[in-house]
C-alpha cells in the first residue's frame, strides 16, 4: 500500500514521524488527525473530514501548508494509488507540528502532512450480531472538540475498567457531573421510546463524522433525535456506538447493567441496515 509522507509517496509500512524534524508533534503533542474510510471507492463524507481538520487547526492556531482543495486532491491520489487492491481503505490524515522554533516548543513553520493508507478492517460479523459491552471511566479529553492524537485516558481505561467489567471498550463519563460524554474512539447513542438520545456537542465531546451521519439518517427515517445530557443508563431501551471504522455497533451492556434485552435492538438494527458500508 502507498502512503503520503510530507511530500513523498512511500510504502505504508515505511511510514514514520521523524522525531527531530517533527519535534513539536512527536515530543510536544501538537498534532491533529482524522480517520476516514472509502465506501465504494470514494472517501466517505470527505468534506466533513476536511472541514473538521480546518476547524481543529483554527482552534489550535495551527498553520496548515495546504488549502482544502489541495488536501482533497492528495486524498484522491491516495485512493487511486491503492485502488488496485480492490478493497476498501482506512485513510488516516495527520497534520503535525514540525520542527521547533528557538523556544523549543512552538513550531518554526507550517504543519507537516502525513496520509497513512491501510486496508479497512472492520469488526467481525459476530461483533455486529451480538453487540459489545462498555465500561465507564471518569475522564474528559483535553480540547474535546478537536481530534488530537492524545489517547492516554483511553489507554489507562483499557488497563483498568475494561478488564474489571469484562468489557470491549471504555465509555467516558464527566468526572464532575457523571453524565456520559463519548467513548475512547467513538460517539454514544441511546434509544428511549423509539427516540435517539445522544450527548450534545457542548464543547465536551467530539462531533464525530459518523455521529452526524446517523443523526441525518435517523431523521430521514422519521426517528426522533434529541441531543441532550445522557445520565441514566437504566433509562435506555437500546444503545449503540458510532465511528468511522465501525459504523454502528450495538451496546448490550454498560458496566454490570444489561441494556434492553441484551441483544441489538430493533431501532439499532434499522439504522445498521441503512448505513452505507455497514456489515450486519
Amino acid at each position: 500500500m502507498i502512503s503520503y509522507s510530507n511530500g513523498r509517496w512511500i510504502p505504508s509500512d515505511e511510514m514514520a514521524f521523524p522525531i527531530v524534524a517533527d519535534s513539536v508533534g512527536s515530543i510536544r503533542g501538537y498534532r491533529i488527525f482524522t480517520a476516514c474510510k472509502t465506501v465504494g471507492g470514494g472517501v466517505f463524507r470527505v468534506e466533513d473530514h476536511i472541514r473538521r481538520l480546518w476547524d481543529s487547526a483554527a482552534e489550535l492556531r495551527m498553520n496548515l501548508p495546504h488549502s482544502p482543495n489541495e488536501l482533497r486532491d492528495l486524498l484522491s491520489e491516495a485512493v487511486k494509488k491503492n485502488a488496485v487492491l480492490g478493497s476498501e481503505l482506512l485513510i488516516e490524515i495527520f497534520y503535525t507540528g514540525g520542527p521547533a522554533s528557538a523556544n523549543g516548543t512552538s513550531p518554526s513553520g507550517p504543519a507537516q502532512l502525513y496520509i497513512l493508507v491501510l486496508p479497512l478492517t472492520p469488526p467481525t460479523l459476530e461483533t455486529y450480531r451480538r453487540g459489545i459491552a462498555l465500561a465507564t471511566f471518569p475522564y474528559q479529553r483535553p480540547f474535546p472538540s478537536i481530534k488530537l492524537t492524545f489517547y492516554v485516558g483511553a489507554v489507562i481505561a483499557h488497563h483498568t475498567v475494561v478488564p474489571q467489567y469484562n468489557a470491549d471498550l471504555p465509555l467516558f463519563v464527566c468526572p464532575t457531573r457523571g453524565d456520559i460524554l463519548e467513548g475512547s474512539i467513538f460517539n454514544f447513542f441511546g434509544v428511549i421510546n423509539n427516540e435517539l438520545v445522544t450527548p450534545v456537542c457542548d464543547g465536551r465531546i467530539l462531533d464525530g463524522i459518523t455521529r452526524r451521519h446517523v443523526i441525518e439518517l435517523a431523521r430521514t427515517m422519521n426517528l426522533g433525535v434529541r441531543e441532550t445530557v445522557v445520565s441514566n443508563i437504566q433509562d435506555l431501551h437500546e444503545a449503540f456506538i458510532t465511528s468511522s471504522t465501525r459504523n454502528i455497533v450495538a451496546v448490550v451492556r454498560v458496566d454490570d447493567r444489561v441494556i434492553g434485552s441484551g441483544s441489538p435492538g430493533p431501532i439499532t438494527q434499522r439504522l445498521m441496515a441503512a448505513m452505507p458500508g455497514q456489515i450486519s
